[in-house]
């Protein structure tokens, strides 16, 4: 039994010896770079980051959300513009509570030179509580 744990400890170091040699081991990973692709504009409204964007060529302003996982549009804005709403039969959780979620399919999306067309959004938010944007960019 220990002939064997010698021959199995002696091929181990044989092989990471020779990943060692080849150079493997040695070789520097590429750099990451940060790339600017777009610069939006933001303006500030009570304390509340905004970026102008459009859904359906409806002019509206998003709240940035860096802790958001996706793109969503408010209920209220939906609502005002009688988007189609689909219900998900889950509920989204944020600061200003919980809120039922629903998705919206919508012909074109815009923010800054970010364009979409013919996507599928995101639309929650507790209704007659977002009445300064149209969503938030996630």
């Amino acid at each position: 039994m220990r002939k064997i744990k010698r021959f199995a400890q002696a091929i181990f170091l044989l092989f990471g010896l020779a990943y060692v040699l080849t150079g493997q081991a040695q070789q520097t990973p590429k750099k990451c770079r940060y790339v600017k692709t777009a610069q939006l504009p933001v303006t500030l409204l009570h304390h509340r980051p905004l970026v102008e964007g459009s859904i359906n060529d409806i002019s509206t302003p998003f709240l940035i959300d860096t802790g958001a996982y996706k793109t969503h549009v408010s209920y209220d804005f939906a609502e005002k513009n009688a988007f189609k709403l689909a219900y998900l039969n889950r509920s989204s959780i944020g600061v200003g509570g919980v809120s039922q979620t629903y998705t919206t399919r919508v012909n074109a999306f815009s923010v800054g030179a970010i364009k979409g067309e013919k996507i599928t959004l995101l639309v929650d938010g507790t209704p007659k509580q977002s009445g300064h944007y149209g969503g938030l960019i996630g």
